[in-house]
């Protein structure tokens, strides 16, 4: 898999059987994503721009006898329980929206 525009030095590559690389360098927070990630049975891989953090690529593995699979129940569930930026302290938040005229 190449991701375009992607520098090779800065892919990082983490799946579940344990092999990861470069992982001793990365910072905390980095490592706590790569094992939130790796925590879910059905998370083969995982793959981020260490650097940039500009983009993310998940592998997902299913037995092949699950015929339904709700991919956009997964999808819902796994994106209400992300994090995409925090800010110590803050543990709520409210979004005011202007209507329009």
């Amino acid at each position: 898999f190449e991701k375009e525009g992607a520098d090779d030095d800065y892919e990082e590559e983490y799946n579940s059987d344990g092999e990861n690389y470069r992982r001793q360098s990365m910072n905390q927070e980095d490592k706590d994503l790569v094992t939130q990630a790796l925590s879910h049975s059905f998370v083969d891989e995982f793959k981020f721009d260490e650097q940039k953090q500009r983009w993310c690529v998940v592998t997902f593995m299913y037995i092949q006898s699950s015929l339904q699979l709700d991919v956009k129940m997964l999808l819902e569930r796994t994106i209400r329980s992300a994090v995409i930026h925090q800010v110590k302290g803050i543990s709520q938040a409210f979004l005011s929206e202007e209507k329009e005229e």
